[in-house]
């Protein structure tokens, strides 16, 4: 994630109008030319100045004019100057920029000078200090720490003033403390209060620290100082106790009270001692300090006080006491033996989390201090010390417990910390027994490693305390203890939650061990071997002999590392799993060593490891490769089938071996049954497919500017194999499209012939492959045979390649190919299938794109005696507007075929459910319309009479049909027909499909009669004379009324979210659907939705009216008619 990085805000001065006039006056001069003038015009501009950018800009022009003065200048134009850049850097805040200028400006003062500005700067802030009111602390405290942020001489003004701004934070922080006691309960308020007052403990001790050598001088001399450093450090003890206090100001404070005693105190065991006392509670170890410190302190000693205190002020011991190099006395040593003591007696009744992560903060930074005092020669440490931070020892004992139970904590940064702290530990270890540097002869190191190594491995705590092991003793010493690690820890890599950790320690193994061999003293020349051996072996073991699932993990996060830190092993791999025997095979699902040796063939391809040439060049026989191919185990030739396509470089030349290889795959395994093996094979062959056109790209480029003519006859002789390659590939998908060809293999060879024409062309405009030249009729048909399939993905792949292929294989332009599929279309649109209407929508969106449609159209109309006027679109129409011209034929042609239906759906329902079902034709309108950009067209007029004439006939649709959709009845309701021939049958199904206690008759549907008879029980009569005999049942008919409910739903939520509306009140505006349609749609949906009693109905009409209601609340002049539909839907 890119992190912005944060701005700094430059805000220019602002000062009350008095004061900044009476500041411009003063500034004023009448000698400007030379001398002080400059400077005064300058700061005078700068007041005047609103912009901050130029406010800086004149402030350094400033700093330059008076780096430049010469003594003897007039004192009070001068001291007027010094005057308002000291006002102008005490109203500004701490990080601002223009602050930051001015500290330099005055900064740069020559040095006749600098005494001046010291003075000027002090009488500011002792006006501050004195006239201050609370609301002002702040900024005070911000104006003292700038002076004290790189600008010398407001630390001289500080030191200097070194009474004065120790009484102002003892003021401060009593105040603090009086306004904390008054906020309980107003959070906004005391969180501003603990910033404000910790912004002040962090200044004070910084002027602590840079006030040490003033303070150890002065204080035994200066009673109010001592009294003020009293004050201070009883409002720091007043922090520390009171448990209002958030925990960063009270750990704050907690250093602010060691560094106050290390301040007031001589260097030496007394500070210690002090320290010590606090941290046991204990007022006899006070006896060695000042007596007023001793009274103060009195508080921290007592014995009710939170054990969070003695936390702080071991916090505050090791950050503000210094431990490097050798220890100044022995209580210095006890000490450093009594803060971990404290913090884990403390870390038995920690139970907040936060607090848990300061222990361990705290306890990592002990560790650390314990290392800085073992920096130099260990022979000066005391035996007792060295004893104590040795492994064996009753401290490291207790403090690998706290290891043990926080190794797992919530807060990653406790798990952090625990695993900085066993480091630290191993460490001190380390550096307190110089004298054994071999681990297998220290017990301690074997005996922690036995035991680390014997806990369960599902404590994730113990890989990173392992991984320590290996950073400082190395590997060896791990394996010597446990020989079988490498395999325990691949077992493991089968859990998703465990990988990554075995992962890391697997890879610090291998590194560390790797090392280890190359360095040691006695090399061995099989030392390699030893290494395969150790880590290569147990892998492959894996590979071999556990089902893929399981290796997921070890091939993403361990095989990669293993081969990027020994490139070489893939040899040894690669010569091991080919002299594994056949006969050796693993258990059931297992991948076997050919799969193994696939999988790590491709492992390293992808890392780069083995180049193309090393490949082809017979580190594997091709043979073992097409063997691979063709595994019975998927994931086996899908591996093998990486190996071949993927490259680090996409523009490298595919060899003829590659190209080989494909053809010997694609065959046999267009046939697979598993959806994740064909996308997984799809991607692989796209790879290969763009390294064509990426390489052929670069090869047409370099023939062009190269020169020899070896090399380009080198060069064009790829082309052409790259020509026969993709030719020859073509045909061979193309052929596999026969009548009754398996749906994954038609998936299959669609998809990759889809990949084709996306990367390449299939146009009959001659190119460098011209594949369009090897399309032929017969392979066209059998892609326009798949768009009948039952499955929709096969029809929309077959519909997309047909519009690839060559108008000339294709022949769509041909009057009869395109009147038959006209033909077909359109009968497909009245199908009780409901897919043949999908497959009807397809083909018409085929031809949409032909210039004579309107031709087979009129024709179509004549036969079924329609009356449709049409006209022939211009002879040098574009795309679009042939595009737009058709469907408006197309939709019109529907249209009337509809209406016509429609009526006579009014007459005889059961008609239309056996001979003309409504939704086809509803369906195919819909998606022919969706081709289509509505907002640019440009037969507005006819357009507008379509639209108003498919609304009206959906609602027509939707009256046949609501009867049923809307009946009680969980089977339907079939209305009487009008028809007195069909009623004997309309009876019949009335009795049949009556609510019933069972549901027979949907798992029993029968079928009725064609032949007339007297019962209507048990004969149907036949609709005319005219009209074969046709079989109806109950379902038919339900299916009939819910489908066309479906698809009126559908056209009218398309209508009324893609066509633009056109508003009475905008004249102006190329609507295609009127402000009333619109409104009367909802009210339609409205009423769906209170009067529906089919589930599927239902939804279709909730999910329109969603986008009704969505269009509707887009015009706020329309949003009234929203919330109207709302309302009433609420008060149903």
């Amino acid at each position: 994630m890119v992190v912005k990085k944060k701005t700094v805000k430059v805000e220019a001065v602002a000062l009350d109008k008095e004061k900044l006039d009476k500041l411009i006056a003063s500034l004023n001069v009448h000698e400007a030319e030379d001398g002080v003038g400059p400077l005064a015009q300058t700061l005078q501009s700068c007041l005047e100045q609103t912009d901050s950018v130029q406010q800086i800009q004149l402030i350094k022009k400033a700093a330059s004019q008076l780096e430049k003065l010469n003594e003897g200048e007039p004192c009070g134009i001068l001291g007027a100057c010094l005057n308002t850049l000291v006002l102008m850097f005490s109203s500004l805040q701490a990080k601002n920029p223009l602050r930051r200028a001015i500290a330099s400006t005055l900064g740069s003062v020559p040095g006749w000078l600098r005494e001046r500005t010291v003075n000027e700067i002090s009488t500011c802030l002792s006006d501050c200090f004195s006239s201050s009111s609370s609301d002002q602390f702040p900024h005070i405290v911000d104006t003292i720490a700038a002076c004290l942020d790189g600008f010398p001489l407001g630390e001289r003004c500080i030191k200097n003033l070194l009474l004065e701004v120790l009484q102002f934070f003892s003021k401060v922080l009593n105040e603090y403390l009086n306004q904390n006691s008054g906020l309980a309960g107003r959070h906004i308020a005391q969180a501003q209060l603990m910033q404000s007052c910790l912004a002040a403990v962090k200044t004070s001790m910084l002027v602590l620290q840079r006030s040490q050598d003033t303070l150890s001088g002065a204080q035994q001399s200066h009673d109010k100082l001592e009294e003020t450093l009293g004050s201070l450090l009883s409002c720091y003890i007043h922090i520390l106790t009171d448990e209002e206090f958030i925990q960063s100001v009270q750990s704050t404070t907690g250093m602010a009270v060691v560094l106050l005693v290390r301040s007031v105190m001589d260097p030496g065991d007394q500070v210690a001692s002090v320290v010590s006392a606090l941290l046991r509670s204990s007022m006899p170890g006070l006896d060695s300090a000042p007596l007023w410190l001793q009274q103060k302190c009195q508080v921290l000693c007592s014995r009710g006080r939170s054990p969070c205190v003695s936390l702080y002020l071991c916090h505050g011991a090791l950050a503000m006491l210094s431990w490097k190099g050798a220890l100044p006395g022995p209580q210095w040593e006890r000490l450093l033996l009594l803060v971990p003591e404290t913090l884990l007696d403390l870390d038995v009744s920690v139970k907040e989390s936060s607090t848990a992560m300061v222990v361990a903060r705290v306890l990592t930074l002990w560790s650390g201090a314990a290392l800085d005092c073992l920096q130099g020669e260990t022979r000066l440490l005391p035996p007792s010390l060295q004893m104590s931070l040795s492994m064996g020892s009753e401290l490291q004992r207790r403090l690998l417990e706290h290891i043990y139970s926080h190794w797992e904590h919530p807060l990653d940064g406790v798990r952090h910390q625990t695993r900085s702290l066993f480091r630290n530990l191993l460490l001190l270890h380390q550096r307190s027994n110089p004298s054994v540097p071999d681990p297998t002869k220290d017990p301690h190191i074997t005996e922690l490693t036995a035991n680390l190594l014997g806990l369960e491995w599902h404590m994730r705590g113990k890989y990173g305390s392992l991984g320590c092991l290996v950073e400082l003793y190395g590997a060896e010493h791990l394996l010597h203890i446990q020989p079988q690690l490498p395999l325990s820890l691949l077992s493991l890599m089968d859990d998703q939650t465990l990988a990554p950790y075995a992962s890391d320690l697997l890879e610090k193994l291998f590194i560390s061990h790797k090392a280890q061999l190359e360095s040691s003293s006695v090399k061995t020349e099989d030392w390699m071997e030893r290494w395969h051996q150790t880590w290569v072996t147990p892998l492959l073991h894996m590979l071999c002999l556990t089902r893929p699932d399981q290796t997921t993990y070890i091939l993403d996060y361990f095989l990669p590392k293993l081969l990027r830190c020994n490139p070489s092993s893939l040899a040894h791999m690669v010569e091991a799993l080919q002299s594994t025997p056949p006969c050796r095979a693993g258990p059931s699902g297992s991948r076997g060593a050919q799969g193994a040796l696939m999988t790590c063939l491709r492992a390293a391809r992808a890392q780069g490891v083995l180049a193309s040439s090393d490949l082809w060049g017979g580190l594997v026989p091709i043979s073992l490769i097409q063997q691979a191919l063709l595994h019975k185990h998927d994931q086996v030739r899908i591996d093998a089938l990486g190996l071949v396509c993927e490259n680090h470089r996409s523009t490298e030349v595919v060899t003829s071996q590659e190209m080989d290889l494909i053809r010997h795959f694609l065959p046999p395994n267009l046939s697979s049954q598993s959806p994740g093996i064909r996308e997984q094979t799809v991607s692989l062959m796209k790879k290969l497919l763009c390294r064509v056109r990426d390489s052929t790209q670069l090869l047409q480029k370099r023939g062009i500017q190269e020169r020899d003519h070896e090399l380009k006859e080198k060069d064009q002789q790829v082309l052409l194999q790259y020509k026969e390659f993709l030719r020859r590939l073509c045909v061979s998908l193309l052929e596999v499209l026969l009548p009754g060809t398996s749906f994954s293999k038609c998936l299959m060879s669609l998809k990759l012939l889809g990949l084709l024409g996306q990367l390449f062309t299939f146009t009959s405009v001659p190119d460098v492959f011209a594949l369009g030249e090897v399309v032929t009729p017969a392979h066209a048909q059998n892609v326009l045979y798949c768009v009948a399939s039952n499955f929709l993905e096969v029809k929309q792949l077959a519909t997309t390649l047909l519009q690839q292929l060559p108008p000339s294989a294709v022949g769509l332009q041909v009057p009869e190919r395109m009147q038959s599929v006209l033909q077909a279309a359109l009968d497909l649109s009245t199908s009780t299938k409901p897919f043949d209407s999908v497959t009807a929508a397809h083909l018409l969106c085929l031809l949409l794109h032909q210039p004579e449609l309107h031709q087979a159209l009129l024709l179509c109309a004549q036969n079924q005696r329609l009356d449709l006027q049409i006209s022939s679109p211009p002879a040098q129409a574009s795309e679009s507007l042939l595009l737009e011209l058709n469907t408006l034929d197309v939709v019109r042609f529907l249209l009337l075929c509809l209406q016509s239906e429609a009526s006579q759906a009014e007459s005889s329902l059961l008609e239309a459910a056996a001979s003309f079902p409504l939704y086809g034709r509803a369906y195919c309108i819909t998606a022919v319309l969706q081709h289509l950009d509505s907002l640019s067209l440009s037969q507005t007029e006819r357009w507008r009479c379509l639209v108003s004439e498919l609304i009206a006939v959906c609602y027509r649709m939707s009256n046949v049909v609501s009867p049923v959709v809307q009946s009680s009845s969980p089977e339907g309701l079939i209305p009487m027909d009008t028809d007195s021939e069909t009623s004997g049958s309309l009876k019949k199904i009335l009795q049949e499909i009556q609510p019933r206690d069972t549901n027979e008759f949907f798992t029993s549907a029968r079928e009725l009669d064609t032949h007339q008879g007297d019962d209507p029980t048990t004969h149907t009569p036949s609709i005319n004379t005219v009209r074969e005999g046709y079989r109806v049942t109950a379902q038919m008919v339900l299916v009939c009324c819910w489908r066309s409910m479906k698809e009126v739903a559908m056209l009218l939520a398309h209508l009324c979210q893609n066509l633009p509306v056109v508003y009475t009140d905008e004249n102006t505006h190329p609507g295609l659907i009127t402000e009333e349609q619109v409104e009367g749609v909802g009210l339609y949906f409205r009423q769906q939705l209170l009067q529906s009693r089919h589930r599927g109905a239902f939804e279709l009409a909730y999910f329109s009216c969603t986008v009704e209601h969505a269009r509707l609340t887009l015009q706020s002049h329309r949003a009234a008619l929203a919330l109207d539909v709302l309302q009433r839907l609420r008060s149903w």
